[in-house]
């Protein structure tokens, strides 16, 4: 369960992208998505009133997707 205004899509594949989720100039989490679903949260984070910015992973890190890391001190995280 993520802190997120939405649900992003998620089928357990090998992420290839992180979309980063900005509210303004704040870095809030982290959503990681396979090829297919790139485009379909990258549209649930504008849906949502957010910023994506999506960003290739490296190859020496492995998440699956729709893994979200919401950061602690950003928008939804509970260190404000």
């Amino acid at each position: 369960m993520s802190a997120l205004p939405f649900v992003p899509a998620s089928c357990g594949q090998a992420a290839t992208d992180r979309i980063e989720v900005y509210s303004g100039a704040s870095l809030d989490a982290s959503v990681y998505a396979c090829p297919q679903h790139t485009d379909e949260v990258s549209l649930m984070v504008m849906a949502g009133g957010l910023n994506p910015h999506s960003v290739r992973m490296s190859p020496d890190i492995t998440r699956r997707c729709g893994h979200v890391y919401v950061y602690p001190t950003g928008t939804f995280g509970g260190e404000r």
